[in-house]
C-alpha cells in the first residue's frame, strides 16, 4: 500500500490482496490523514485485485457516511 498526496488529492495504491486486515489498515490510515489534514479528494487505485470486492464497497459506504469529500476507486 502506497499513499501519497499531490495536487490537493490523496492517492492510495493498493497492491496487496484485499482482505479484512488490509482494509482495517487502509481505514485507519486514510481516516487519520483525512481528519488531520482535511483532504476532500481521494483516489484509490486497486492494482492486481478486485475493484468490486465487497470489502472495498464497505469502505466506500463508511467513507461517505463519515465524510463529504470525493472518493474514486479505480
Amino acid at each position: 500500500m502506497n499513499i501519497f498526496y499531490t495536487n490537493e488529492t490523496l492517492y492510495v495504491n493498493l497492491v496487496d490482496t484485499i482482505n479484512t486486515d488490509i482494509l482495517e489498515i487502509l481505514k485507519k490510515r486514510i481516516f487519520r490523514i483525512i481528519n488531520d489534514y482535511d483532504i476532500d479528494n481521494i483516489i484509490i487505485n486497486v492494482i492486481g485485485g478486485d475493484k468490486k470486492n465487497p470489502l472495498i464497497n464497505e469502505f466506500v459506504r463508511e467513507y461517505y457516511n463519515r465524510y463529504n469529500g470525493k472518493l474514486v476507486v479505480k
